[in-house]
């Protein structure tokens, strides 16, 4: 074949740029048809593993989650957790600030973490004023001597019994049913 000059070429053989236009009908076409079959794997049901939701999202949706719920129907609600451990018979899903553990692959308890503003670094007399407090003291009558905590776990579903532990440095202060319970010192 013969090549020719750009400008005297005949009007018929030169290279025309399709519109861009086109190029985006090609475009959304392909996505449509690969979204199509993307979709059609779940069900269409959206509660997928990999749906993405917002960390708030998945706090709210694990608070929610009934007890004896399946391990699977959790991840499938909630998707892939911070940490999993599996151990036996027993299993812990973590998502944020709620733990969730299982039993025989059944949710069996909910807990849920987190660490105030503004906690408390243990002083000097810390150690005293914790060995001061007095079994059977309500939550109440402990935060003010003790300050606030630089964390709190309060199991909410599961136990016979509401706990909350006060963290303060190294030591976990204990309350069942919003009763001082124990007082532990790593």
């Amino acid at each position: 074949m013969q090549t020719m000059p750009r400008s005297s070429a005949p009007s018929s053989l030169r290279y025309t740029r399709p519109s861009v236009g086109r190029n985006v009908c090609v475009i959304g076409l392909v996505l449509f048809v690969v979204l199509s079959f993307v979709g059609c794997g779940n069900g269409g049901s959206g509660s997928d593993a990999s749906v993405r939701r917002s960390p708030v999202e998945v706090e709210g949706l694990a608070a929610r989650m009934q007890l004896g719920t399946s391990v699977q129907a959790v991840l499938g609600e909630l998707g892939r957790p911070s940490t999993r451990v599996v151990e036996g018979r027993t299993e812990a899903l973590n998502y944020g600030g709620w733990d969730l553990e299982f039993e025989d692959r059944r949710l069996a308890r909910k807990s849920t973490s987190r660490n105030p503003r503004g906690g408390v670094r243990p002083k000097s007399n810390f150690n005293k004023v914790v060995l001061g407090l007095t079994l059977g003291e309500t939550i109440d009558e402990v935060r003010p001597k003790l300050g606030r905590p630089e964390g709190i776990i309060e199991t909410w579903e599961g136990h016979d019994e509401k706990v909350t532990v006060l963290r303060y440095g190294g030591w976990q202060i204990t309350f069942v049913n919003g009763r001082l319970e124990e007082r532990t010192h790593s």
